[in-house]
């Protein structure tokens, strides 16, 4: 979701009583879940446009594998009322929380040496040569 045009859309299944996470993931715009039917296409499907390539499947090793990997999407997913605060202001960058403060700590630790090692090694100087 990243324009107003999403933001319309989402609200109307809102309005019907559906209940929507955000996932900021490549891979959770790609399928779809029944409890008997998987489906899977890594096209970007358009507007009033159908999928040309798509994996039909109504093997239960998938749908129950898929349906495990939902959950887990589902769980991690973020309040889509956030989401589309954002867009109508405007914000359109994708965050991504990291949950574990532990690795939310290693990780901004990693950043700050990375932005501390830029910035005071010295550059090297450059030679232009005609």
């Amino acid at each position: 979701m990243d324009n107003i045009k999403d933001v319309e859309l989402i609200t109307s299944y809102i309005d019907k009583g559906i209940e929507i996470r955000y996932v900021n993931d490549l891979f959770s715009k790609s399928f779809a879940l029944s409890d008997n039917t998987f489906l899977f296409t890594i096209e970007n499907i358009k507007k009033g446009k159908m999928a040309i390539n798509m994996l039909n499947s109504i093997d239960a090793s998938y749908v129950n594998h898929f349906d495990i990997f939902f959950e887990n999407m589902w769980k991690k997913g973020n309040d889509i009322s956030e989401r589309i605060k954002d867009i109508e202001r405007g914000y359109n960058v994708n965050v991504e929380t990291i949950p574990n403060q532990i690795e939310s700590l290693k990780f901004a630790k990693q950043l700050l040496e990375n932005i501390k090692k830029e910035i005071l090694e010295p550059t090297p100087k450059l030679s232009f040569y005609k």
